[in-house]
């Protein structure tokens, strides 16, 4: 009987456990309060974007010097400017009322000037830090931001196990301590991997309505409709091919982003199109893979006194000899990495959850760019597919400290911005976390190309289980195994 009554206080004991974790975790994100003081970092800018969108531009200069920018037409400004879509219009003979009113359309008007590096969608959750006092958004923003970050925190617990929860709480302050509660990334991260676990049980409509909010959110999520079309095809494969329920996922998917971008441009054509020319146009940043190809090219051959870095595109920027080879050939291995993570999903070699972190990491370590956000892209679907492997922990956990070294802590000891990679720990440190990277990604993919299919039957199979996925660590270890 006294065994059984002790049980019976285990769920609470276990409650307990988890409100001290999710406390503290949410303690040390939330970091020291005067980095919300600071009108310049990210926050800052998302409080200029959204007195921009609700009440004009014009609001958006009234709030200081750091809004400035806004007002400002630079090289990362689309193309196709309003003129030339007017332009195009006329000659393709649009509507006379069609082209007057998209001619009307200003940034100095409510609702029209959108973000120049983001979707629509975005507004939502960048508006949240209006809730709280006007001068307090930076520090009202952060606090949905680990609100939410808690949310995943009780999802891993419920969905995989108190031991992947803990491991994303360790990810998440050792490798975005100080930058998580300044930054949206947290919530197409959220919607990422709500859309995976969905997807594990079977709920594809609702997985692609996800998936189609994160993208909206941030355009990145838009090539994981890979993986997710390749699961969800291979499901119903039984079905026929022209069948409603077969194409239905896709068209929710495709539906919501139609009905989003169609919004956005009605409000402002021009800002509708920005984010395509914002990414087409930006060069390697100095903290991606790229950058340390070509830094190393250049050392090499004793050249690294001409490479150039500018602050342009909101980052800090590589140029130099070497950068356009560079860019080309990670525009190949990019594609190549996409195709091998597809075919190891299409062999049965992967489920979709690790096909989905797999094509995201490929996307890190073949982009341009290498910002210390992505890690909250994809911390979430680490802890849920690497659970409590502790090659994955480790690896992770250094990836993480590496990247908080370089920003904010290198980046803070530098005098000015464009001097940081001049200083002597940056590019070491740099291609440490990106070589860590890269080895990581190569080996577990090396691992996953050689298994047979059927022992991701076993993995599969469990990880859709309700009661194993709440299993305490010591029962998942053994289906660890099968991973590890």
């Amino acid at each position: 009987m006294g065994l059984k009554k002790k049980k019976q206080y285990l769920p609470y004991l276990f409650l307990v456990f988890d409100l001290l974790v999710v406390v503290l975790m949410g303690r040390l994100l939330l970091g020291d309060t005067n980095k919300y003081q600071d009108p310049w970092n990210d926050a800052g800018r998302y409080r200029c974007y959204m007195a921009a969108f609700w009440h004009g531009e014009t609001a958006a200069t009234q709030i200081g010097d750091q809004c400035s920018w806004i007002t400002t037409f630079g090289q990362h400004k689309p193309m196709n400017t309003q003129l030339r879509l007017i332009s195009f219009m006329k000659a393709a003979h649009f509507p006379a009322s069609v082209v007057t009113y998209f001619s009307s359309q200003s940034p100095t008007q409510a609702f029209h000037d959108l973000p120049q590096e983001y979707p629509l969608l975005v507004v939502v959750p960048l508006s949240l830090g209006l809730l709280g006092d006007s001068s307090s958004y930076e520090q009202t923003f952060a606090y949905f931001v680990i609100a939410l970050t808690i949310v995943i925190y009780f999802l891993l617990v419920h969905w995989r196990s108190r031991a992947s929860a803990l491991a994303f709480a360790l990810y998440m302050i050792v490798g975005t301590e100080w930058l998580l509660g300044i930054r949206f990334d947290i919530y197409p991260a959220f919607c990422t991997f709500l859309a995976v676990v969905l997807a594990s049980y079977k709920r594809w409509n609702w997985s692609f309505a996800l998936l189609a909010v994160a993208t909206l959110l941030k355009f990145y999520p838009v090539l994981l409709l890979i993986p997710f079309l390749l699961a969800q095809q291979r499901e119903l494969s039984s079905k026929k091919w022209l069948t409603w329920k077969r194409w239905q996922p896709m068209i929710v998917y495709c539906g919501i982003c139609a009905f989003v971008m169609g919004v956005s441009l009605v409000l402002y054509i021009t800002g509708t199109l920005a984010p395509f020319g914002f990414f087409s146009n930006r060069p390697i940043q100095v903290e991606s893979c790229a950058s340390s190809v070509v830094w190393l090219w250049n050392a090499v051959q004793h050249h690294t006194n001409v490479l150039a870095y500018r602050n342009t595109f909101g980052s800090l920027n590589i140029f130099g000899p070497h950068t356009s080879i560079v860019s080309k050939l990670d525009t190949y291995v990019m594609v190549g990495g996409i195709a091998f993570v597809t075919w190891l999903q299409w062999r049965r070699k992967i489920d979709l959850a690790k096909a989905t972190l797999f094509l995201l990491l490929v996307i890190i370590v073949t982009g341009k760019v290498f910002s210390p956000q992505y890690l909250i892209w994809i911390f979430p679907l680490v802890a849920y597919v690497g659970g409590t492997n502790r090659w994955w922990i480790g690896t992770w956990l250094a990836i993480g400290f590496l990247t908080t070294w370089i920003f904010p802590y290198i980046y803070a000891s530098a005098p000015g911005l464009e001097a940081v990679p001049l200083m002597p720990l940056f590019f070491p440190v740099t291609i440490a976390r990106n070589m860590l990277l890269i080895v990581f990604v190569a080996t577990s993919l090396g691992y996953y190309a050689v298994q047979r299919p059927e022992k991701l039957a076993v993995l599969t199979t469990s990880q859709n289980v309700k009661d194993l996925l709440k299993v305490e660590p010591q029962i998942t270890a053994s289906t660890e195994l099968v991973v590890s």
